[in-house]
C-alpha cells in the first residue's frame, strides 16, 4: 500500500514514496508550498538594529 502525503493525503508517487529525510512523508506540491510560505532569509529575520547586511538592504532595496 503507497503512502500518503501527512499534508493534504494525496497517494506519494514511487519516486516520493522511497525518498528518506525530512520531507518524505510529503507530496512535492506540499514541499513546494512550505517553501514559499516561510521566508528565512536573513533581512527578515535579523533583529540586530546595527546590521551592516540589513542596512545595504534598505539602502539598496528599501526597508522590508
Amino acid at each position: 500500500m503507497p503512502r500518503t502525503c501527512e499534508a493534504c493525503d494525496a497517494e506519494l508517487t514511487a519516486e516520493r514514496d522511497k525518498s528518506r529525510g525530512r520531507y518524505r512523508d510529503r507530496c512535492l506540491p506540499c514541499i513546494v508550498a512550505d517553501a514559499r510560505a516561510e521566508d528565512t532569509r536573513h533581512v527578515v529575520t535579523c533583529t540586530a538594529d546595527a546590521c551592516i547586511v540589513c542596512r545595504d538592504y534598505a539602502e539598496e532595496f528599501g526597508p522590508v
